[in-house]
């Protein structure tokens, strides 16, 4: 399953098409906008079982999320069975002057809006629930 907002979901697509690419029949795209809909409601409304263990991969997203989002889906990961796990990547906040990579994605309309340092993220993730953490 691709998880992302509906409009980058419309751009992933456009791109397979251009490319001339099938999107396998066992892919499904859902359109989840995590600022106003949180993963739990996104993935009940595409029929996803909670009772199986899962494994997400939430790379390059949570700068783009203000903070309550993101503890949402934290929150809504967590309560998946035991054995589920989240591979994540977040960036730290920028000191002096935000990276060549921030002011590039701002100037495209897309600011990064969160940042922490890595004991924030543990202790967001124990709070939401997970057992484990590793960096």
């Amino acid at each position: 399953m691709e998880v992302d907002h509906s409009g980058t979901q419309s751009l992933k697509r456009s791109y397979i098409n251009a490319a001339g690419l099938a999107i396998p029949k066992n892919v499904l795209f859902a359109d989840i906008d995590f600022e106003h809909e949180s993963l739990h409601e996104g993935l009940r409304r595409y029929d996803i079982s909670m009772n199986k263990p899962v494994f997400f991969s939430w790379l390059g997203v949570m700068m783009y999320l203000k903070e309550d989002a993101i503890d949402a889906v934290l929150h809504s990961v967590a309560m998946f069975p035991a054995g589920s796990e989240i591979v994540l990547t977040f960036v730290r906040p920028p000191g002096d002057s935000p990276s060549i990579i921030a002011q590039s994605v701002a100037n495209l309309g897309e600011p990064w809006v969160s940042y922490f340092e890595p004991d924030e993220i543990e202790a967001k993730l124990h709070s939401a629930g997970f057992s484990k953490v590793e960096f």
